[in-house]
């Protein structure tokens, strides 16, 4: 657990619940089942458990997507988003990591109750806070950007996935 009401999930039993989810969207009639995950430690497990389960479901007409591009543009150093926001004047230092100006400018737009505005500090001992970067100069403005870019790019891997999936 790295953060008070933090959950930890190890990568193998993370693996085991996304393959059983997508094993029961299989069950269900899904033909094409999309992972998308918005964690980075995360990424790994869901692209092996996509690669297995296309091994295994070859002939059976069922694919697995795996979309990294959601989690990619909108947190990655070299992601559209953070370039975006280093546009617009931001600095990677207030930009951060975690829980920083991208985090909680998008967690302000789709539901500006879920800010905590009276906690909000610039990252101080990541241990403690966890904070990395400058949550204070978030907006809803740019986190309704943010989220957008994120959509635009996985729903344009998604149709490309499905075109050469097929």
């Amino acid at each position: 657990m790295a953060f008070p009401g933090t959950i930890t999930l190890p990568e193998e039993h993370f693996k085991k619940v996304v393959e059983w989810a997508a094993r029961s969207f299989r069950k269900a009639g899904f033909k094409d089942i999309i992972l998308i995950g918005d964690s980075g430690p995360n990424q790994k497990g869901l692209e092996a458990v996509a690669k297995a389960l296309n091994l295994e479901w070859v002939t059976k007409g069922v694919r697995v997507h795996y979309i990294p591009d959601y989690y990619y543009v909108g947190y990655d150093e070299k992601g559209g988003f953070v370039r975006w926001l280093e546009s617009a004047g931001e600095k990677p230092v207030d930009i951060g990591r975690h829980a920083g100006i991208a985090d909680t400018s998008q967690l302000m737009a789709v539901d500006p109750a879920l800010v905590r505005n009276d906690k909000l500090a610039p990252g101080g001992n990541w241990d403690i806070t966890g904070v990395s970067g400058n949550p204070t100069r978030a907006t809803e403005a740019y986190g309704k950007r943010g989220l957008d870019m994120r959509v635009d790019a996985a729903v344009a891997q998604i149709r490309t996935s499905m075109r050469m999936g097929r």
